[in-house]
């Protein structure tokens, strides 16, 4: 049985032609486009298309708060076009930003792994089934969206895959935003249990990947929020187990490598031990 996708694409000034026309020259389409527009400009040129394409197609226009993170911007825009909408009738949400192109099986691919959700910001591909068990049918409305469905999703032992290949970013390489950007983004990650190593390491590869010293907002952003205890989300307990307990594996993994090459075998296996049950105390006690 074919599955029935419905892609909803926002946009504030970006003309989405070159992701439509990605998007009409899948190997496997979509049943319904909304593209959701920030502008009246581009939601006027969109329009135009409306009844000309093989794919139904609809523009919505939803007037942004510019006072308000991106994020929660980008959530409210998705919930205004998924409240026109009965979600039981499709299989998948994919959400696309205006500045991306996919290869022509982007979207056969992403299928094929048959995970519950395939990529993170520009493109995220979300089943829809635990979509609305665990998020009511809703976007998240918060700085850091896609990070809060992932996360929720990874807490319930759902599958996660990484962004496509398959996937070009036209803009990349982009700061992303202000300083405001990222402390607000910071606040969110320890909200959802992102432990501080994993932090730590997110905001130096951003600062490669970005080449500013931006995302530096991000961690202080944490900070404040570790300090001013900000509540939880509910998901948190569960991530903050699972970032912990993968980092101090990872770490164990180069350890033992490095190790093994002095042939001290059974002092690895004591140390590794020793070491992951102080952690595992740490954590559960």
């Amino acid at each position: 049985m074919p599955a029935k996708i419905l892609s909803v694409i926002t946009t504030l000034k970006d003309d989405p032609k070159i992701v439509i026309t990605s998007l009409l020259n899948q190997t496997v389409k979509p049943q319904r486009i909304i593209v959701v527009c920030g502008t009246r400009a581009i939601y006027n040129k969109v329009s135009l298309l409306k009844g000309k394409l093989p794919v139904p197609l609809e523009a919505i226009y939803v007037k942004p708060n510019m006072q308000e993170h991106v994020g929660v911007r980008v959530g409210k825009a998705i919930n205004a076009a998924l409240s026109t909408i009965n979600l039981g009738e499709f299989n998948y949400i994919l959400k696309l930003d205006a500045d991306i192109i996919l290869s022509r099986r982007c979207l056969e691919k992403s299928l094929g792994v048959s995970a519950d959700l395939v990529g993170l910001g520009p493109f995220m591909l979300v089943n829809m089934k635990p979509f609305i068990y665990l998020l009511g049918g809703k976007w998240p409305e918060t700085p850091a969206d896609d990070s809060y469905i992932c996360l929720s999703f990874i807490s319930r032992g759902l599958k996660y895959e990484p962004l496509p290949q398959d996937v070009v970013v036209l803009k990349k390489g982009g700061v992303g935003g202000g300083w405001r950007y990222y402390f607000l983004r910071g606040v969110d990650y320890y909200r959802s249990g992102i432990c501080p190593l994993r932090m730590f390491r997110i905001v130096l590869k951003l600062i490669r990947a970005r080449r500013t010293l931006l995302p530096t907002f991000t961690f202080l952003g944490y900070l404040t929020a570790l300090f001013k205890h900000k509540p939880f989300y509910s998901f948190a307990p569960i991530i903050f187990r699972k970032s912990c307990t993968e980092g101090i594996f990872r770490r164990l993994k180069k350890l033992k490598r490095l190790l093994s090459k002095f042939h001290h075998v059974k002092f690895i296996s004591y140390f590794e031990a020793v070491l992951m049950m102080s952690w595992l105390r740490l954590i559960f006690l």
